[in-house]
């Protein structure tokens, strides 16, 4: 399993393939903890920008907040 994907499912609740994996496959994992989090954010913005041009500023934020908290657990 690539290291990427360790990552990815790690830090959010996205379903990845899960196999066995080795004892030190989340210490590989780490080095693309900062491109999920980029990802992560790319999206958001994206969401925020999109809402925006649809609904007031609150809803807006509110709707970005629920997308944040189910891709990533709370």
């Amino acid at each position: 399993m690539s290291a990427f994907w360790v990552a990815l499912g790690f830090l959010t609740t996205l379903p990845v393939p899960r196999h066995d994996l080795p004892a030190d496959a989340l210490r590989r994992a780490g080095i693309w903890f900062p491109v999920v989090g980029l990802l992560l954010g790319a999206l958001l913005a994206a969401a925020a920008v999109g809402l925006r041009l649809v609904l007031p500023a609150p809803v807006a934020a509110v709707l970005v907040t629920v997308i944040w908290v189910a891709l990533t657990g709370g």
